[in-house]
């Protein structure tokens, strides 16, 4: 308990400073992007508020970068955009919103409501029991619980983005999350991995029925999010091609110092019944590019990829290796030089001399040409040597946590 709440303070200051984007604007000729009301769909079914588009170039998703304000007045907004755009069908529960809020103890239970996935914040308490006193919003009644369960899914995100971007300058973009998906897909191309991560960009996204906002677009994962199918099914579809690809995944995520490429954050790609790639499509946790030092941990409760000089993989793809042990560190200065600051560049400079150095002293044979990982290399990985790899924690049963107030809109 202390160790959560030590984190709890030590979060919001890292993100005032080191973890802070760098002073960022809107790039020149930024694309713009325009679409009809009946072309996208709002997707709360996430951490944050994402809008599925249907584009000329196929499925995308646009995730907003709001201007960061005063408290009173960003929860004001996002509250206005919900009941205009979203529910303008719900004026009542806009009053009740709006009056409720006007009380200081219930506002600042409302900003502070935590996520929805942490069984100790307000957020969880309303959205398992209907707790809405938890929340600031106590007077709800039965038939507007559920409704506002709706609201609180879409607005919760936001409010924990609002804590990650406080060293953001008041009216400035809220970056945060945004330079870290796009600094993943720079890293990636720059390691010749691009098939792992979808293509994200800044773009300027234009509804017609509303005002312009700014944010990033990525390109749809392709394959399918297997988080839900059973151990028996995952295991059917296992292939040497899959091995291969979440070894890749895991060491782009130990550069990228990303820790939650669970098996619901990527998609697999399937051809004649067995996996043949994978593409992550949830790629800006807080902690990422950050200066966490070089643990080699990744997702919570895998093993690390390296312990102490040793590399805790039995293979490591040859293609990946050659990249990084032949990465010319000058080009990270154009990769990044828009995105992370100082310390958040000289941590990934780190952790790429870091990984060069153990790569350097692994023997030939540990490296494996694509047609080189067969059957034996994928059950030497899941003999239990090498603990819970990312291969391992696929074939193994997920712990979901039920989210059945979600509803898509």
């Amino acid at each position: 308990m202390l160790k959560k709440k030590i984190k709890k303070i030590l979060l919001p200051l890292a993100c005032r400073t080191v973890l802070a984007p760098k002073s960022f604007k809107v790039p020149k000729g930024v694309r713009q992007i325009s679409c009809s009301d009946e072309d996208i769909q709002l997707m709360i079914n996430t951490s944050n508020n994402v809008y599925r588009l249907k584009t000329e170039d196929g499925i995308m998703y646009f995730r907003e970068c709001k201007l960061h304000s005063k408290i009173h007045r960003y929860v004001g907004d996002l509250t206005e955009y919900y009941y205009t755009y979203i529910c303008p069908e719900q004026a009542y529960d806009r009053q009740f919103v709006e009056k409720a809020l006007s009380d200081k103890k219930n506002f600042k239970k409302f900003a502070n409501m935590g996520m929805v996935n942490v069984n100790t914040s307000g957020a969880y308490q309303f959205c398992v029991n209907g707790d809405a006193a938890a929340i600031g919003l106590q007077g709800a009644d039965d038939s507007m619980i559920n409704r506002l369960k709706d609201f609180v899914q879409f607005i919760w995100g936001d409010l924990f983005s609002y804590t990650l971007n406080g060293g953001i300058v008041t009216d400035g973009y809220q970056i945060y999350n945004a330079v870290r998906s796009v600094a993943t897909r720079r890293m990636a191309e720059a390691l010749n991995l691009s098939e792992l991560i979808p293509v994200t960009e800044f773009v300027q996204l234009c509804i017609v029925s509303r005002p312009p906002i700014f944010g990033t677009l990525m390109a749809e994962a392709p394959g399918i999010c297997m988080e839900k199918m059973s151990v028996e099914e995952r295991i059917k579809v296992s292939s040497p091609a899959l091995q291969r690809a979440l070894n890749n995944l895991n060491i782009l995520d130990v550069l990228c110092l990303e820790r939650d490429h669970r098996v619901g954050n990527y998609n697999v790609v399937l051809k004649d019944g067995k996996v043949i790639g994978v593409t992550a499509f949830d790629n800006d946790s807080p902690k990422s590019f950050g200066m966490g030092g070089i643990s080699f941990t990744t997702y919570m409760g895998c093993s690390p990829w390296a312990l102490g000089n040793c590399v805790n993989r039995p293979y490591v793809d040859k293609a990946l290796a050659d990249s990084i042990l032949n990465f010319d560190e000058k080009k990270l200065k154009h990769i990044t030089k828009d995105l992370l600051n100082a310390f958040q560049l000289f941590a990934l400079k780190c952790r790429i001399r870091k990984v060069k150095k153990l790569l350097s002293s692994l023997s030939q044979d540990r490296f494996l040409t694509e047609t080189e990982w067969t059957e034996d290399t994928f059950k030497e990985e899941i003999s239990g040597r090498y603990g819970d790899t990312y291969l391992v924690k696929f074939l193994q049963a997920q712990k979901l946590m039920p989210q059945p107030w979600i509803t898509d809109r």
